[in-house]
């Protein structure tokens, strides 16, 4: 089927909840020892750091260029979410350390291939605007368009690591209503005190309307919120992966480079006479919930990864459930990870009692990472909390081993570069936040490899039996050493093992029934210098006759165009179809193929992808580009 479809796309960037912690009803001071706020945005905050390169334009098809606009002129500010309703379009913003242009943008799109600027929301100061959605309302509360945008805290990080508390802002969500786009009229500020990542607002069969949202900072993350009366919205149901035994298992726990399980996007549809929740959950795969009543949601099931991966062939898989939605067709689950490092840390122990013992090891931020070129081999030593000063390292080839707590990982980074290591391994704290066992990306800055493992894997390091991760915290467990102790030797070298691509899940029983990525995503040469590679945002067609297509942002490698197609296996087609330099060899693709693809001359960065249905009759693809603007394309397969 051929058909022409307007596909609108603009610029953001995305940042994600990475680290999950605490419980619901704490509220913890911020510190400076990589705790909560201080790395819950690790991943995307230096994935995105630099310029990074980009892909060069390849063969386009599919796509034409109709228009664009840059809201506000933010083209360093990094663009975010993108939703639409009517003629109106809602972008929001993010930029750090200062935050000074956050906030959301809202431009008129009546004219797709001239859209402009109506207004500027600014978000609360040190807050930035990850997501935006709107619904229509008609309740005797509230008659018209609400915005929910979210808030998270920005501008923390300070010279050499660590956060600054008076200069945090308060995360939640904020409620307008902007029923008149050129005069939104504020409702709520801001509505609950930590930060919120992403959202997805409803109107259930009783005729109230509640938003489910992504908790960035405590271990029951998934939230509802009844907004009925928007001017006093309440807090209704809280629930997460500690509440969902039957989601518990190995890959739940952990997997990949960088293993931990939380909640990162949220997205409602009704099917069946129900209505249900799906939720990306990270390692823990997606997540099913019913929430007929939206005040006792109920955990459905949630997905495996193919454990060993179809592609890739390491195990255990990466994991990373990023975003997922529904296909037109409730049948589906168009669905995609999130990776921004192709190579995964393969750990050993290579003496004393655990010898041979493989570990994970999660790599700190600003710090050399362990690479096909630099890896981390030598005898280790135990040198305390590091904070301030460590033990003389005995050797060049020394690796310390550090337990956190009590300072930044900044400081112990560079207290154990002083003192002569060549690289550092931070187990965690039987009080950290989260303890134990849990994975931690480390905002650090160093000249020396700095890695983070669970608190059991420290003792191994350091040779110590007995140790029971099931009496941390709280029971009893051996003694650590005195400073200076040696401990055993690690092997830490790096494996390619690729960025992150498209699932295709049978949504009934959510098993992978099909998968994509195009060349560069396995390819070794695009492991640096080109950007990001990873996929990050999907949405399908919601038409029933084209239930069968999937829109992708694809960072770097720009704004992809999927069908799904029984039996269809990739080998890649001739002709000019493909001209990536380096030159690609190989396509994977599994019950789903490409149909369509746009990467910028200079280069693209496409974050989110949103499908609208016009005024004027047309379909129209919300999309996300970090750097330059609103795009707006015409689709012909």
């Amino acid at each position: 089927m051929r058909r022409l479809r307007s596909i609108l796309v603009a610029c953001v960037v995305a940042v994600s909840a990475l680290v999950v912690a605490g419980s619901f009803a704490a509220h913890d001071e911020f510190t400076a020892d990589g705790t909560k706020r201080d790395n819950k945005h690790a991943l995307h905050d230096f994935a995105h750091s630099g310029p990074g390169g980009h892909i060069a334009t390849n063969v386009n098809y599919g796509f034409e260029v109709v228009g664009q606009l840059a809201p506000g002129g933010v083209q360093d500010g990094r663009y975010t979410d993108i939703w639409a309703d009517g003629n109106t379009a809602y972008i929001g913003t993010f930029q750090e350390p200062t935050c000074d242009r956050s906030g959301v943008y809202i431009s008129d799109i009546s004219d797709p291939s001239s859209p402009t600027l109506t207004k500027h929301i600014q978000s609360p100061p040190n807050t930035r605007v990850n997501d935006v959605k709107t619904i229509r309302m008609d309740n005797r509360f509230f008659k018209g368009t609400l915005l929910v945008h979210t808030l998270e805290q920005c501008g923390m990080v300070l010279p050499g690591g660590g956060n600054n508390p008076s200069q945090l802002g308060q995360g939640g969500i904020a409620l307008w209503d902007v029923t008149d786009p050129a005069k939104p009229k504020s409702l709520v500020t801001r509505y609950l005190d930590f930060g919120v990542h992403n959202t997805y607002p409803w109107t259930a069969d009783n005729g109230r309307t509640y938003v489910i949202l992504v908790d960035d900072e405590h271990l029951v993350d998934v939230h509802i919120v009844d907004v009925t009366k928007p001017q006093s919205p309440r807090l209704v149901a809280s629930t997460g992966l500690p509440e969902w035994p039957d989601a518990q298992d190995e890959q739940s726990a952990g997997i990949g480079n960088f293993a931990t399980s939380f909640n990162h996007d949220v997205w409602v549809k009704r099917i069946g006479g129900h209505w249900e929740a799906l939720i990306s959950y990270w390692d823990a795969g997606w997540v099913r919930l019913d929430v007929d009543d939206p005040a006792n949601p109920v955990f459905i099931d949630d997905s495996t990864y193919p454990d060993p991966d179809p592609i890739s062939g390491f195990s255990p898989p990466e994991g990373n459930a990023h975003a997922g939605v529904y296909d037109a067709t409730s049948s589906r689950i168009y669905a995609g990870d999130e990776d921004f490092d192709p190579y995964r840390v393969v750990a050993r122990i290579t003496s004393g009692p655990f010898s041979g013992t493989v570990f994970s090891a999660s790599q700190g931020s600003d710090v050399p990472q362990v690479d096909p070129d630099t890896s981390l081999v030598g005898p280790t030593v135990y040198v305390g909390l590091a904070c301030g000063s460590a033990p003389a390292a005995p050797s060049a080839d020394s690796v310390a081993v550090v337990q956190r707590g009590v300072c930044s990982f900044t400081e112990k980074a560079q207290a154990v570069q002083a003192a002569g290591y060549q690289g550092g391994i931070v187990f965690n704290s039987e009080d950290g936040d989260p303890p134990c066992e849990a994975s931690v990306s480390m905002l650090v800055a160093a000249d020396i490899p700095f890695l983070f493992v669970a608190r059991s894997t420290g003792f191994e390091i350091l040779g110590i039996e007995g140790y029971d991760p099931d009496n941390c915290p709280g029971g009893p467990n051996p003694a650590l050493p005195a400073e200076g102790t040696a401990g055993s030797s690690v092997d830490i070298q790096a494996l390619f093992d690729g960025w992150a691509y498209f699932h295709l899940l049978d949504r009934s029983t959510l098993a992978e029934t099909g998968h994509y990525a195009p060349g560069e995503v396995f390819d070794e040469d695009y492991a640096s210098g080109f950007g990001d590679l990873s996929m990050h945002n999907v949405e399908g067609d919601p038409d029933l006759a084209d239930a069968d297509v999937a829109y992708v942002a694809w960072y770097s490698l720009g704004m992809r165009a999927l069908e799904m197609e029984p039996g269809f296996s990739v080998s890649p087609p001739g002709g000019d179809w493909d001209a990536a330099i380096p030159g690609v060899d190989d396509y994977y693709g599994s019950n789903v193929r490409e149909v369509g693809r746009f990467i910028a001359p200079e280069g693209s960065n496409f974050w989110g992808v949103h499908v609208h249905d016009h005024p004027n009759g047309e379909q129209y693809v919300l999309g996300s580009d970090r750097n330059s603007g609103i795009w707006i394309f015409q689709f012909d397969d």
